[in-house]
């Protein structure tokens, strides 16, 4: 059991440190494109079809460090991305507002704490970002 704990701790660790990772250009340029006004809340939905892009979804997953956490189809820290698909297919969730941290966790509410960390990294992302990612997990159901 110990040799679990240690695990789970030290693959935390490292998805929070890819998470965190990229350079001062790419924060920056991140920071450019969230500062463009974004729709209320409200009007923040899941891509329509085609609004998204499944392709530039998976390199965003892959680039933002989602990958150490997620494994599309095994639960690794974090649920299996299919499983995230068929949650939020099933229940009408959507997924871009949990990224943005604006609705509850529906896969596994209990491993809030440790998406946590990397919720900050997807509220700065643009909505066409979140709406790529929302497209490409959606797309492996």
């Amino acid at each position: 059991m110990k040799n679990r704990t240690k695990f789970a701790l030290i693959i935390t660790a490292s998805a929070l440190v890819f998470a965190c990772g990229g350079s001062n250009e790419e924060k920056q340029e991140e920071t450019a494109t969230t500062t463009e006004t974004t729709p209320a809340a409200e009007a923040i939905q899941e891509p329509a079809a085609g609004a998204g892009d499944a392709e530039k979804g998976k390199a965003l997953f892959a680039d933002k460090g989602c990958t150490a956490c997620h494994n599309p189809e095994n639960k690794v820290v974090g649920p299996a991305i299919k499983d995230i698909a068929a949650a939020y297919t099933d229940k009408s969730g959507q997924i871009v507002k949990f990224l943005k941290e604006e609705s509850e966790a529906i896969v596994d509410p209990s491993q809030y704490a440790v998406m946590q960390a990397s919720l900050a990294i997807t509220k700065s992302m643009s909505d066409q970002e979140l709406n790529d990612i929302a497209a490409y997990i959606l797309s492996t159901k």
